[in-house]
C-alpha cells in the first residue's frame, strides 16, 4: 500500500483536477448571467431560443440547436475569460528554423 504522503498528494492533486474544472466554469456561467442580467432583452432572446427546444439543453449537441445561447457563451469567454492568458512579445527580431 502506498505511503500516507503519496496518498495525500494524490488526493490533492486529483481535487485540483476537479475543482480547477469546475471553477472555471462555475466562474464563466457567473458572468455569463450577469452580462444576462445587464442586458435584460438579449437575456429574454436566449431564453426564447431555449424554449423553442421544448426541454433544457444538457449536452453540446443541444448547444449546437441554440446558436444565440452558444453566441451569448462565446462573447462572455471573450468578454471575461475564466482563465488569464498570457501573449509575450519578443523584443528582437527572431529567426526561428
Amino acid at each position: 500500500m502506498w505511503s500516507k504522503p503519496i496518498s495525500e498528494d494524490l488526493i490533492g492533486l486529483l481535487c485540483g483536477f476537479f475543482f480547477a474544472g469546475s471553477e472555471t466554469a462555475s466562474a464563466a456561467l457567473a458572468w455569463c448571467l450577469y452580462y444576462f442580467c445587464l442586458y435584460p432583452d438579449i437575456q429574454a432572446r436566449a431564453r426564447r431560443e431555449v424554449d423553442t427546444l421544448g426541454y433544457d439543453p444538457g449536452t453540446n449537441d443541444d448547444l449546437e440547436k441554440l446558436p444565440f445561447v452558444e453566441s451569448c457563451i462565446l462573447e462572455t469567454l471573450q468578454l471575461k475569460p475564466p482563465a488569464p492568458v498570457l501573449v509575450n512579445d519578443t523584443t528582437a527580431k527572431m529567426l526561428l528554423c
